[in-house]
């Protein structure tokens, strides 16, 4: 099977255009929203019964994978902003004095972590729409996306390019062999997803000329601020801290504010428990609830301003910034109270993937200071979850390493721009008129 694998054609994915592969997606992506289809109900089975997704936290993510394979204009808006041209991939490009065309890498392998199924969704359909023929590492937390992705190609059609073009293998983590070896040392880019164990393993294990990209861990904040709806930010607010139980890297774990908090703080009671029905809580494990209970314990001993449900669907504390040291997840919110948004900037840094803002305006008096120390992304309180076309992911546009870029340059007739003769090099080192063209 390793040899498969490792000796697959990696041309016949090439030889599809853009459009052609990204039909197929949007086919099998109407197949996941039909809420009769086998596979999405086996699925949405799979994550209540051994994930611990609760009914409706499956259901939205099987919405959610349709979303993203159907969204056939967005597609091509991806491959245009990050790769410049959506024709790039299926033909040479004019881009100023050359002609440019991007080839697949080959072979790419997808290392994926189990907290957020989608991720590798994404992951897997961006080495598709770039030709490449991918390989999935699943995840022991999340065994059940890629292979349930891979069977819903097959039922479109099992012989087609796309489907061949995938193959999903498990291993535990820490327990990699000769073949898991070999494997990796063939991919030609490796994407790697989750902590910073699987980090160091995409890096141990890549040969010289793979290309790692790495997404790895990341945390992410908000921002609420004078002039913001309390209301509507709460119901926000609250939206990014229940999406995935808070185990997403774009989940907010923060809130820092400069509002009444007397007055925001119902608000947020409010929209967390309307949270608590339209999107319940799923399981967690024994450590994690361990880890929650640990920094409520810690909070009510110093007598911090605490709030939560009695079921154990949320909670929160009000308290400064200093007091955060691992996070509990599990919809548990620590909101700091602030004089000013100037004070935020020094509590970033590289490991803040996204800060969320309300009002949206306020952004332009944040970003660059927070960028600078190493933020990645800005949204709208309320938006975490949905990466709008053009976006960069963790500081990267991720087109642009799964593809090669070949050029072909234009002949000495093409007069360049500072230029308004032909170029003639023997010529002009014949009668030393180089410094001339200098502009």
């Amino acid at each position: 099977m390793t040899k498969q694998i490792v000796e697959q054609d990696t041309k016949a994915l090439e030889k599809l255009s853009l459009h052609e592969i990204v039909g197929f997606l949007y086919n099998a992506g109407q197949s996941w929203k039909s809420k009769e289809y086998t596979r999405r109900k086996m699925y949405i089975r799979a994550l209540v019964s051994h994930l611990g997704f609760s009914e409706k936290m499956a259901e939205l993510e099987a919405n959610w994978i349709s979303m993203l394979l159907s969204s056939h204009a967005v597609t091509y808006d991806i491959v245009t902003t990050e790769l410049g041209s959506r024709h790039i991939l299926d033909k040479w490009v004019l881009r100023e004095e050359a002609e440019v065309r991007a080839y697949p890498k080959g072979l790419s392998l997808h290392t994926l972590a189990g907290n957020v199924p989608l991720s590798g969704v994404g992951s897997i359909v961006r080495a598709l729409i770039t030709k490449n023929s991918v390989v999935v590492k699943s995840s022991s937390g999340d065994p059940f996306t890629p292979l349930f992705l891979a069977q819903s190609f097959q039922d479109i059609e099992a012989n087609h390019p796309v489907t061949q073009a995938m193959s999903v293998i498990n291993w535990a983590g820490g327990q990699e062999g000769a073949l898991e070896d070999q494997i990796a040392r063939a991919a030609d880019v490796i994407c790697a997803w989750g902590g910073r164990d699987a980090m160091r393993w995409a890096a141990r294990y890549a040969s010289e000329k793979t290309d790692v990209v790495k997404f790895g861990p990341k945390r992410s904040l908000a921002v609420v601020t004078q002039g913001s709806d309390l209301k509507a930010a709460a119901r926000c607010l609250a939206h990014d801290v229940s999406y995935y139980d808070q185990r997403a890297c774009f989940s907010v774990q923060q809130v820092f504010t400069d509002v009444d908090l007397g007055e925001f703080i119902p608000h947020l009671v409010e929209a967390m428990n309307v949270y608590k029905q339209v999107l319940p809580k799923g399981f967690h494990d024994f450590d994690e609830k361990a880890a929650r209970t640990l920094a409520v314990s810690e909070a009510l001993f110093m007598g911090m301003p605490f709030y939560h449900d009695p079921e154990g669907s949320w909670a929160f504390a009000v308290c400064s910034p200093e007091f955060v040291g691992l996070h509990p997840l599990g919809r548990t919110l620590f909101i700091h109270p602030i004089k000013s948004v100037d004070e935020v900037a020094q509590y970033v840094d590289g490991d803040v993937q996204t800060v969320a803002v309300m009002p949206f305006h306020a952004v332009e008096g944040l970003r660059d200071r927070m960028a600078s120390k190493g933020v990645s992304r800005f949204v709208e309180l309320g938006m975490n979850n949905i990466f709008r076309a053009g976006t960069a992911h963790d500081g990267i546009f991720p087109l642009q390493h799964l593809v090669r870029l070949s050029s072909t340059e234009q002949p000495s007739a093409l007069y360049t721009k500072t230029m308004t003769i032909r170029i003639d090099q023997t010529s002009f080192l014949e009668n030393d008129r180089f410094v001339e063209f200098v502009p």
